[in-house]
């Protein structure tokens, strides 16, 4: 599915990170602790060496989900008519609840409009490109002028179930394929972003997007409850062996549609250290930088990390007026949705 847009501005980006930070080297000791009693030998700081993440964010516990959005919603929203906001769109994983949506009670006190549509989008780390799409057609279509994406994700509970399973199952199984599945739960970092658009003006404006997927490895990334614990079990050499061809193929396709030979800038999904060489890799050529990342101290946020991540770009003077920028996301399933922004 591809799409362009003649009229759409991202406005605003504004984020949150959580203010404490755990190291890998401290997971590393904890992980190693149950490996050398299963008789299995690791390297120290195994997970630092083999993504490059030095550190991810956690929310403190007791974090108000609902109140973290409202905030930064409510930035977005300064200086502006909220009854022009007939769009909205939570579209993270965390979720405080299963019903009603997220978005409902984010809206609770800050929408002004008894005609605004909200609803969640679920869809692993293509979540808020997702939402982004969304809420740009509805304003290229002329049905609002203004929408809002919303995310927030919170990765100490899957990070701690995550240990636990390690402790309570690994010793028994002795099965490496099954700890390798699980270290890229470990990776996992939390934040909040929201994102606000408009038809008039903003900081860059929406060329269009791109996006194709690879559903026959679907299999590769599966996350659910497996007895009373949330785990998730990535096969990452299988995921970035399938995943790289696809990436490559859809932004090279969407430069083709939007009618670009090359970007500026290209904001990659962050990952870590081996899938950031493998992008690089194969932009060659259609993308004078590759190489602005966040991983190594905030983990892959999911979704969050596209919009945080380009959101650091600017403040860091990276991306200039008149710059091109492909956004490009990826996610399990297998999906890709490049995002074609001017500056």
């Amino acid at each position: 599915m591809q799409g362009k847009y003649d009229s759409v501005f991202i406005d605003k980006i504004r984020y949150k990170l959580p203010p404490k930070a755990i190291e890998s080297s401290r997971l590393s000791k904890i992980a190693i602790r149950v490996l050398k009693s299963a008789g299995f030998v690791v390297p120290e700081g195994f997970i630092y060496t083999y993504t490059g993440i030095e550190s991810r964010r956690v929310w403190p516990k007791g974090t108000n989900l609902i109140k973290e959005c409202q905030n930064l919603a409510e930035q977005c929203l300064e200086h502006k008519t909220r009854e022009d906001f007939l769009s909205w769109r939570y579209c993270s994983l965390t979720k405080p609840f299963l019903e009603p949506a997220t978005i409902a009670a984010v809206m609770s006190g800050i929408s002004q409009s008894r005609e605004a549509e909200g609803f969640d989008i679920s869809n692993a780390c293509l979540g808020i490109a997702d939402g982004l799409v969304s809420v740009a057609n509805d304003i290229e279509l002329g049905r609002t002028n203004c929408g809002l994406v919303i995310g927030f994700e919170d990765s100490r509970r899957l990070i701690l179930n995550t240990l636990q399973y390690l402790q309570a199952h690994y010793v028994e199984k002795r099965d490496k394929r099954d700890f390798r599945e699980m270290v890229a739960s470990l990776t996992l970092g939390s934040s909040a972003v929201a994102i606000s658009l408009n038809r008039e003006q903003g900081i860059c404006s929406l060329v269009g997007f791109y996006g194709q997927n690879d559903v026959t490895n679907s299999h590769l990334c599966v996350g659910g409850f497996e007895g009373n614990r949330l785990l998730v079990r990535t096969n990452a050499p299988a995921l970035q062996e399938e995943g790289i061809p696809l990436v490559r193929d859809t932004i090279r396709k969407g430069l083709e549609y939007v009618g670009w030979d090359k970007v500026n800038v290209v904001i990659t999904h962050q990952v870590g250290k081996k899938h950031q060489e493998a992008v690089v890799q194969e932009l060659s050529g259609i993308a004078d930088n590759c190489n602005f990342t966040t991983y190594s101290e905030l983990g892959n946020m999911g979704s969050n990390s596209m919009p945080i991540t380009l959101a650091m770009a600017i403040e860091q003077g990276i991306i200039q007026q008149g710059y091109r920028v492909a956004l490009l996301p990826f996610a399990s399933g297998l999906f890709a949705k490049p995002i074609f922004v001017q500056f």
